[in-house]
């Protein structure tokens, strides 16, 4: 009687990564902190004019990249911030001298 050892299972075909969003890798490029600085700065610029309306648009955009750069981690954080910031002061600043 010969031992033959047993032979093992075929290995499974490769699987296509998912489309899950919670294994997305992060990214790096940081567009969206760009976006939330131009339109923070935006909003500041047009809350120093008489364009209120304006400000507060931008600036809503603006706080709302700069918070899903930040949860994606997209980019350095710092611009997020920074935007914010100067959606904010815009708002702050429409107010003033809007009335």
């Amino acid at each position: 009687m010969t031992d033959v050892p047993p032979t093992p299972p075929p290995n499974p075909p490769p699987t296509a990564p998912s489309a899950d969003p919670d294994n997305a890798a992060p990214h790096p490029d940081g567009l969206l902190g760009v976006l939330a600085l131009v339109l923070g700065v935006l909003a500041l610029l047009f809350g120093v004019i008489p364009a209120a309306v304006a400000a507060w648009g931008s600036g809503i955009v603006a706080i709302v990249l700069a918070v899903v750069a930040v949860v994606r981690g997209s980019g350095p954080k710092w611009m997020s911030f920074v935007g914010i910031g100067l959606a904010v002061s815009g708002w702050i600043s429409g107010i003033i001298l809007g009335t």
